[in-house]
């Protein structure tokens, strides 16, 4: 702006010239194939850098390297604003939150528990309820030797094999009991 607030150019002169400019070329020429780092100012592979599309090259100005470096950085400069974030980014995206966090703890793919809960027509594989009990997802069970995932069940059933500590023995000893006492559900 000028000293009267007024710009000397029109909104859409502006925009224009500012597009323009990002997309001059750099006033130094790397050779082809390379590019020198905004940071560390050393001459790598384009295959170092993320892509930018608003940049003219379309390459970010930093490498991956110092751009993980910068963000880790910032990370340990900045807990709690980045606790705020992480927390808004799972409110407002819950399921992909939750897709993440099945792909940390199990292994399992993005969008594999929703395969599993269609092929498992929304009941627990144990008792067939479509009642996810206290929870909004069912429970994805999984042998805590292997780390196989085995199937989704319900609270009820989830917290049960865990009592029976996933044991087949345990289990066919309860199903006997329960026969040969006569209180079979």
């Amino acid at each position: 702006s000028k000293p009267d607030g007024l710009n000397a150019y029109c909104k859409p002169c502006t925009i224009a010239k500012q597009a323009d400019y990002q997309r001059r070329p750099p006033r130094r020429q790397d050779p082809p194939g390379l590019k020198t780092c905004a940071h560390c100012k050393a001459l790598k592979p384009l295959s170092d850098y993320h892509a930018e599309a608003r940049r003219f090259d379309g390459l970010n100005r930093v490498c991956k390297v110092c751009g993980a470096e910068s963000h880790r950085s910032w990370l340990a400069k900045n807990p709690k604003k980045n606790a705020e974030l992480q927390k808004r980014w799972r409110s407002n995206n819950p399921e992909r939150s939750a897709d993440h966090n099945l792909k940390k703890l199990y292994g399992l793919p993005i969008g594999t528990y929703d395969k599993m809960f269609a092929a498992q027509k929304g009941r627990c594989a144990i008792c067939k309820t479509d009642d996810t009990g206290k929870h909004r997802r069912f429970h994805v069970d999984h042998c805590h030797e292997t780390g196989k995932v085995r199937g989704l069940l319900c609270h009820g059933c989830n917290v049960s094999l865990g009592h029976y500590k996933h044991s087949i023995d345990i289990l066919q000893a309860a199903i006997t009991y329960l026969a040969e006492s006569g209180t079979e559900g």
